[in-house]
């Protein structure tokens, strides 16, 4: 019996302890843009049509990724974006495993370049009680990945924009 509650608890730890911490390092959905300025250099945001944005670089392990940051027109943060070089794509999902667990849903595809060569993507989601996170190995392109970090508010918005209320 001790050992099924071990066993249970290395399962289900990970996705216990970040179910209810949405964000990058200690940036969380829902800061506002004088909370996240604490992090991120004023000089890197600028207004944008649905809010303002903020851009920046960071590092997860020894991996340079470029992070966005995306608030809403209240100054809400509800996306973060980040992209990187797709050959880390394997090291990326598994800190992304490490940090919300295994409890995720991956698809394939075929994506082709314009010299028509062809490659396998990958694209990981874990749905979250505040929000989704996924891994996109090709998601800017062939060379570039992307992780997005979207609070569930994140989906509302988009929704309104789509259909013409408010920007």
């Amino acid at each position: 019996m001790r050992k099924l509650i071990i066993i249970v608890s290395l399962v289900l730890f990970p996705s216990l302890v970040f179910a209810g911490s949405l964000g990058f390092r200690d940036i969380k959905m829902g800061m506002t843009k004088d909370e996240l300025h604490k992090f991120v250099d004023a000089s890197n945001c600028m207004p944008d049509s649905q809010g303002s944005f903020c851009t920046d670089k960071a590092k997860i392990n020894d991996v340079n990724v470029d992070v966005y940051y995306s608030m809403n027109d209240k100054e809400v943060l509800d996306l973060i974006w980040l992209s990187f070089y797709n050959h880390f794509y394997d090291e990326l999902k598994d800190a992304l495993t490490e940090k919300y667990g295994r409890k995720y849903k991956c698809s394939q595809s075929v994506v082709q370049n314009r010299m028509g060569a062809k490659f396998m993507n990958e694209y990981c989601e874990w749905e979250l009680k505040k929000g989704i996170v996924y891994i996109d190995k090709y998601g800017l392109d062939i060379e570039k990945g992307t992780i997005a970090i979207k609070d569930y508010s994140y989906f509302k918005r988009i929704k309104k924009k789509k259909q013409g209320k408010g920007f």
